[in-house]
């Protein structure tokens, strides 16, 4: 799946990960159900799954090794699932089971209804009702789960096939497009309002006053996932869009995060700002359904391969003293972890050695003009380097892991080809240059450049030629990062005394910012996860970092004196 202005394409007989920007999804955990999962539900440390079995019950305490608990034959297929409080709410063929998960281990029946008006295959809850996409919205009387009865059933015009219920109004997905019900009173279900989409009308998820809509042109072979302002329920309004080559399927938001399947693969996307809404990262993935968000965990059922489990994360940051202490931050306690890696003399690097989207650490030993990489619980050895040279980490051939390489600061570079587990040589530059790298042009490919202090201005790869950019002054120090969140990285530098100059390509000029104060060292990433990168510092007579966000910027007290700033995505 790749969406580009919208567009989602690719096709793969398992899965492979798109990354783009810094913020990643790792794949961290994979469980294989028996039959075809459907839909995923997750509610604290338990994923409950229904495949066309019933409900599957894993432990997802350590999302990297998913197990099973317990399981429930539903005698027929399950579509869709909601937990609410003690039970499981399944839309399963033509009726809605209610299982009773108080104890995951040994989930007991509770009650059922059979509808009569097509089949179920959404559910949705809020409190005593049950709505189910069965052809028509059917409405259930949920508050005594032994003994489940009907309110009333309300039909939208064409077929439901997905739902979702807010504030006393349900969302449906009906073919036609977006059916907004009033359901305050249960037993007269209103019609409010209706949103006509691009395309059949599939599947909905609703956040903040925001309904999106997954829908399709069949004939065409064009899907679209419509975000729809419906703060007014009677008036919904077209707020933004995404067009996809193929079919879109399945959409679940929760917080910041959406999570949208199509054929071919699934994408997440920010919804902080759903005027504004931003790709995070992008996957090919053959069979993927319903999918879930909790947390930073995205969960994906997939009809053939059961539910993967992904990690979204941002980047972080963290200290190596230079003689095989690592202390790398960890925002979900707030505290440092610490890792053993190298030994005296040898310097810092950490890439995505493996192409998982969690950093590893690596360092460069002057000593042996080698490289050592994190490699599970071991290391690689990669013999590169020669006196002189500067180190350099980005991934060179995109193929979605971090390879290493040299720069020798007078126009060689050496970067390392892990297809021919040698190097390939790369001329680029001249004399009392400094290495710089990223992707320029946004294709997922790192290219190469130069900053020149005699010039104060940098050279950037461009295909076989370069851009030469203006940017400068004496005494700063350069930097790199995707500053407007375009998907291609920029220029920038750092004059170590709190101000910036940060290359903006669509106006060709430098943009300033304040951040930091005199001897201070520079750090960027993507803190907050938006696909746009932040700026940091690294305060040496404080021992401690400050690094930007939206209101202001967070302190994080983490290093020591001697000791190197290092970023990444420490999983």
């Amino acid at each position: 799946m790749q969406i580009k202005s919208g567009v989602l394409i690719g096709e793969i007989l398992f899965f492979l990960i798109m990354t783009i920007g810094i913020v990643s999804a790792a794949l961290v955990g994979i469980y294989d159900t028996d039959s075809i999962a459907n839909d995923v539900a997750v509610v604290g440390s338990y994923a409950y799954i229904a495949d066309g079995d019933g409900l599957v019950i894993l432990d997802i305490t350590d999302p990297s090794s998913p197990t099973f608990v317990s399981s429930y034959d539903t005698s027929s297929d399950a579509f869709g699932i909601v937990v609410s409080g003690d039970y499981a709410y399944i839309a399963a063929n033509t009726s809605l089971v209610i299982v009773d998960i108080s104890n995951p281990s040994s989930p007991v029946f509770a009650g059922s209804y059979d509808v009569d008006t097509g089949m179920a295959i959404d559910v949705a809850v809020e409190e005593d009702y049950a709505c189910l996409a069965a052809g028509e919205l059917v409405i259930v009387d949920i508050s005594d789960p032994s003994s489940p009865t009907f309110v009333s059933s309300y039909d939208t015009g064409h077929s439901a096939v997905g739902v979702a219920v807010a504030d006393h109004y349900a969302y449906v997905a009906d073919g036609y497009g977006l059916a907004i019900i009033d359901i305050i009173v249960p037993t007269s279900p209103v019609m409010e309002g209706t949103y006509d989409t691009a395309g059949y009308a599939f599947d909905v998820a609703v956040a903040n006053y925001y309904a999106y809509v997954t829908s399709n042109l069949e004939d065409e072979g064009v899907g679209y996932l419509e975000i729809v302002d419906v703060f007014d329920p009677a008036l919904p309004l077209f707020a933004d869009s995404y067009e996809i080559n193929g079919s879109s399927r399945f959409v679940a938001a929760q917080g910041n995060y959406l999570g949208v399947t199509d054929n071919e693969g699934f994408a997440i996307i920010d919804i902080s700002d759903p005027l504004s809404s931003v790709i995070l990262a992008e996957y090919y993935m053959s069979n993927p359904q319903k999918v879930a968000v909790s947390g930073n965990l995205l969960y994906v059922a997939n009809a053939a391969n059961g539910l993967f489990i992904f990690d979204l994360d941002a980047d972080k940051i963290g200290v190596y003293d230079n003689a095989g202490t690592w202390a790398l931050w960890n925002p979900d306690n707030n505290s440092a972890e610490i890792v053993g890696f190298g030994w005296a003399g040898t310097e810092p690097v950490a890439g995505d050695w493996d192409g998982d989207g969690v950093t590893e650490v690596g360092i460069y030993n002057r000593g042996g003009n080698n490289f050592l990489i994190q490699n599970g619980s071991g290391f690689d050895v990669i013999g590169l380097g020669w006196p002189g040279v500067t180190p350099v980490v980005i991934d060179w051939n995109g193929d979605g892991a971090d390879e290493v390489g040299v720069y020798d600061n007078a126009g060689t570079w050496a970067l390392w080809n892990t297809d021919t587990n040698s190097a390939d040589i790369v001329g680029f530059g001249w004399a009392g240059t400094e290495p710089v790298a990223g992707d320029w042009n946004g294709d997922g490919v790192t290219e190469v450049g130069i900053y020149n202090r005699g010039g104060n201005n940098f050279l950037i790869q461009n295909g076989s030629e370069f851009d030469l950019i203006g940017l400068g002054w004496p005494g700063v120090t350069p930097v790199v990062g995707d500053w407007d969140g375009d998907g291609a990285d920029d220029v920038g530098v750092y004059n170590n005394e709190g101000t910036w100059a940060l290359w903006n390509s669509y106006t060709n000029s430098a943009d300033i910012v304040g951040f930091g104060w005199a001897s201070t060292e520079p750090v960027v990433g993507d803190w907050d996860g938006d696909l746009t990168t932040e700026v940091g510092i690294y305060n040496t007579g404080g021992n401690n970092f400050l690094i930007q966000t939206d209101p202001g910027f967070d302190i994080i007290g983490l290093g020591w004196e001697g000791v190197t700033p290092v970023v990444g995505n420490w999983g």
